[in-house]
């Protein structure tokens, strides 16, 4: 298990939370900034669509290609493994694998965990992936910087301001704590919440803080 997904684990609690407060900052947007809120969701789409053409593009080249033909012959391999074939069938009858079984079937899993990871990294150094991904970054940041988001920020800081405070609060507790796990780019998010007055926030803070925030928590 990766580091990430480790931290993800032990801080749901928080993580939970978040989406909570962010889900009523949502649904504030909606009853009080109607027409903004309909007016960003319209661009989104319009940004995912754009996306989903790059994702289309991304399939057809080679290296995309080569990784999935690789990924297809590590499962296949994994798959056909005697003791992959044993401990999976005894678990569609219900019949309880003994030690031994189970010992080497987490062996071979491991083993196949750690080749899929090995392809993944290597399809992500590709320039073709290192161009997609780069272009998939752009129209996030279009979306982010675009007017239909501002006007939105503006609206929703006007009628949902507490609910703001309390977003800002939780995710300030939660990248201080990360922060203390020596994650840097939390450190740095933290440390812009802790510099803010709360009584005088207005929505180019957030706007700076979600900018920062796309970078990266870990």
């Amino acid at each position: 298990m990766n580091n990430g997904l480790k931290l993800i684990q032990k801080y749901n609690k928080e993580m939970s939370e978040m989406l909570n407060i962010a889900s009523k900052v949502v649904e504030c947007n909606k009853k009080n900034s109607k027409k903004k809120f309909n007016e960003l969701e319209n661009y989104r789409k319009k940004i995912l669509r754009e996306i989903s053409v790059l994702i289309e593009k991304e399939k057809t080249t080679i290296s995309y290609k080569d990784f999935q033909s690789n990924l297809q012959k590590l499962t296949n391999d994994y798959r056909n493994k005697k003791v992959v074939i044993l401990f999976l069938d005894n678990i569609k009858k219900n019949v309880k694998n003994d030690t031994e079984t189970t010992k080497n079937y987490t062996k071979e899993f491991k083993i196949y965990q750690k080749k899929v990871k090995k392809n993944l990294k290597m399809y992500l150094k590709t320039e073709e992936k290192k161009y997609y991904i780069n272009e998939t970054n752009k129209l996030l940041n279009k979306m982010i910087d675009s007017k239909e988001n501002i006007n939105l920020l503006k609206c929703s800081y006007e009628k949902c301001l507490e609910l703001h405070k309390k977003d800002l609060i939780m995710v300030k507790n939660f990248t201080e704590k990360l922060c203390k796990e020596k994650k840097k780019k939390s450190c740095k998010i933290y440390k812009m919440i802790d510099n803010l007055d709360l009584t005088k926030i207005t929505y180019k803070d957030t706007y700076k803080i979600i900018k920062l925030i796309k970078k990266g928590l870990f």
